[in-house]
């Protein structure tokens, strides 16, 4: 009769044991070498192949207005983007893409509505920043009274 053996994984990080994890696999989120070593109930042991885990940030973004967010036809607001340099912006109204506008800064003349800018790294990663809610009121008739 044949006893089945246990298998222990023990696993490392930079060379050293993570605590109590003892399990085939596992998600990972910090950077660093990687390695299992697998060992059964009797006296074999076998260390993986090291796997090297690079986290790559996600970019920073955000959204600065020139000026109240609130204002009347006719005037305007700029709005300002802040990331890292190198990283790509698209600016977008209403969670719908602003067909051209890639720049550190949009104008606001006579929309409405809720701004945000996306940016995106060498990487491919992106982060969108929080959306602005902008409102454009309209300006009031102008009566002269005699």
């Amino acid at each position: 009769m044949h006893q089945k053996l246990l298998q222990n994984y023990h696993w490392y990080l930079n060379d050293s044991l993570i605590q109590d994890f003892n399990n085939q696999s596992f998600e990972v989120s910090e950077q660093g070498t990687y390695y299992v070593n697998i060992s059964d109930s009797g006296s074999c042991s076998l260390n993986s192949n090291n796997i090297l885990v690079n986290v790559i940030e996600n970019p920073t973004i955000s959204i600065t207005p020139s000026g109240p967010i609130t204002f009347v036809e006719g005037d305007s607001l700029i709005l300002y983007a802040t990331t890292e340099a190198g990283n790509t912006i698209q600016w977008k109204r209403n969670d719908t893409i602003i067909p051209g506008e890639t720049s550190l800064f949009y104008n606001v003349l006579v929309e409405s509505g809720l701004y945000s800018v996306i940016a995106t790294n060498s990487n491919n990663c992106s982060t969108p920043s929080e959306a602005l809610n902008v409102h454009v009121n309209i300006r009031p008739p102008a009566f002269i009274t005699f």
